[in-house]
């Protein structure tokens, strides 16, 4: 099974046309990673905001991040 943690909602049609390109079974979950904190600048370091629901162990894991998104 392949797992695919979608950061942020805003990646979810890219994620849902890569699962449907993928003929192995798979399984998305949201989550929030956070850098900044209170601050304008990023830490540089990745924060988990949710806490994963799913076991992964023994699950091949994809991490899918959205960046540079378009603000009309």
């Amino acid at each position: 099974m392949l797992v695919f943690y979608q950061v942020a909602t805003g990646a979810f049609m890219f994620v849902a046309d890569l699962v449907r390109k993928i003929t192995l079974p798979v399984s998305i979950e949201f989550i929030r990673i956070r850098s900044y904190g209170n601050r304008t600048e990023s830490s540089g370091v990745a924060v988990l905001c949710d806490e994963i629901q799913m076991a992964i162990s023994d699950k091949h894991v994809l991490v899918v991040i959205m960046q540079g998104l378009l603000h009309l």
